[in-house]
C-alpha cells in the first residue's frame, strides 16, 4: 500500500489481495456520497468532507507503514492532511504494481573510500541502507552513497544490508559480483603510483582495519578477531548468498594477514 500526492488528486494504491482493501473500500462507500466507481479505482470527489478524507489518509497511511518515511515530503503525513482538499483516488492494483526494483552495486574509491551505487533514484532504498550504515556513510547523492572503508567495522556494518529484500514497496536486488570484485577479489584498488605489491600490501592493512604503523602483535591480535567475526561456520545453514559472503570474507582475511606477515619477515 501506498498513499502519496499527484497533481490533481490524493491517491491510495492497494493491491488487489490485501485484507484492508474490502474494509477501505466499505468506508469509501458508506461516508462519501460523492464518489465514482472506474474499472479499478474509486474517486471520491466530497469537498466539503475534510474531515472523513484526513481520517482515511491518516489510516491508510499508518497501515502503509509510511510513518518511517517522513523526511519524504511527497510522502509525509502532514503534507497529505494539508491535500485532503483534493479529490482522492483509490488505486486497486496488482502486488507486482507496487513493486520497484532497485539494483544496488559497490565499488572500492581507493584505499579509504567506498560507494553504493543505485542503478535508479529511490528515497525508500536510499533511506534504508544509509540508516543502517549510519556509523559509515559519508555523503550521499540521488544514486551514490559514499562510505568511509577505512571504518574497523566497515565490512561488517556492509554486511547488514547484503541479501535481497522488500522494503516498503520496493526491491532491493544487490550486484553479487561487484562486491565480489570490489571488496573481497583481486581488483579491489589500483594506483599508477605503487607497484602491484604495494597495492596488495596496502589492500591487506584495508582488509584487517590496520595502519602499517601497527605493530605486528595487534595485528596479529586483529586478525585472530576478524578470523572469529567472519567464521562461515557462523552462518551455517543461513542463505546461499549470506554463507558465500562470509567464506569469501573469511579468505581474504587470511590472504591478507599472510601478505602483511610475509612484509615483516621481509624486513
Amino acid at each position: 500500500m501506498r498513499v502519496e500526492i499527484f497533481s490533481k488528486f490524493v491517491q491510495i494504491s492497494i493491491a488487489r489481495q490485501d485484507e484492508a482493501l474490502p474494509k477501505i473500500l466499505k468506508y469509501a462507500t458508506k461516508y462519501f456520497q460523492n464518489q465514482h466507481h472506474l474499472s479499478s479505482s474509486i474517486l471520491i470527489l466530497d469537498d466539503g468532507e475534510r474531515f472523513k478524507k484526513n481520517y482515511l489518509i491518516n489510516w491508510t497511511y499508518h497501515l502503509a507503514m509510511q510513518k518511517h518515511l517522513i523526511d519524504d515530503n511527497n510522502m509525509a503525513l502532514e503534507t497529505l492532511l494539508k491535500a485532503s482538499y483534493l479529490p482522492i483516488r483509490i488505486k486497486i492494483v496488482s502486488p507486482n504494481s507496487l513493486l520497484e526494483c532497485v539494483n544496488i552495486s559497490f565499488r572500492m574509491l581507493g584505499a579509504n573510500r567506498a560507494v553504493l551505487i543505485l542503478d535508479r533514484p529511490n528515497h525508500v532504498a536510499k533511506r534504508y541502507i544509509s540508516a543502517l550504515l549510519s556509523q559509515i556513510v559519508i555523503s550521499s547523492d540521488l544514486t551514490h552513497i559514499y562510505l568511509d572503508s577505512s571504518k574497523v567495522d566497515f565490512w561488517h556494518f556492509l554486511m547488514q544490508i547484503i541479501g535481497n529484500k522488500i522494503i516498503h514497496n520496493v526491491k532491493l536486488e544487490f550486484d553479487y559480483d561487484s562486491f565480489k570484485m570490489n571488496g573481497f577479489g583481486k581488483k579491489s584498488f589500483k594506483s599508477s603510483y605503487l607497484t602491484q605489491s604495494e597495492i596488495k600490501l596496502k589492500n591487506a592493512y584495508t582488509t584487517l582495519g590496520c595502519k602499517n604503523t601497527d605493530s605486528f602483535f595487534d595485528i596479529k591480535s586483529k586478525y585472530f578477531e576478524l578470523i572469529k567475526e567472519y567464521h562461515p561456520d557462523k552462518v551455517y545453514g543461513k542463505e546461499k548468498s549470506i554463507v558465500q559472503f562470509y567464506n569469501l570474507k573469511f579468505i581474504e582475511i587470511k590472504e591478507a594477514f599472510d601478505i602483511i606477515k610475509l612484509s615483516f619477515e621481509n624486513v
